[in-house]
């Protein structure tokens, strides 16, 4: 093969990528290693043994409809009222 026709066939498929606008997402290397740390991490928490010291617990507290306001718990323990072993309310001295 002659080398001229070698140079003429890369510079016209070096033109054909370069005006085709091919978008294409790499990524970074920062971002590759955070997840393969993640990741690794992850594996290895898989075979850790169950200990009861690390439960914690999860508190899920249901507030009324996505669209409210959100008021219904501050109602309703208004409307409870105090507790003898709660103290005294926040922000006022004993």
């Amino acid at each position: 093969m002659n080398p001229l026709w070698a140079i003429v066939a890369m510079a016209a498929l070096y033109g054909f990528i370069s005006r085709s606008e091919i978008v294409c997402r790499w990524g970074d290397v920062t971002s590759g290693v955070a997840f393969e740390r993640a990741r690794k991490a992850l594996l290895k928490l898989e075979d850790e043994k169950y200990h009861p010291k690390n439960w914690r617990p999860s508190i899920l507290a249901l507030s009324g409809g996505a669209c409210g306001d959100g008021g219904y718990l501050v109602a309703r323990a208004e409307a409870r009222g105090p507790r003898p072993s709660d103290g005294p309310p926040l922000g006022t001295e004993p």
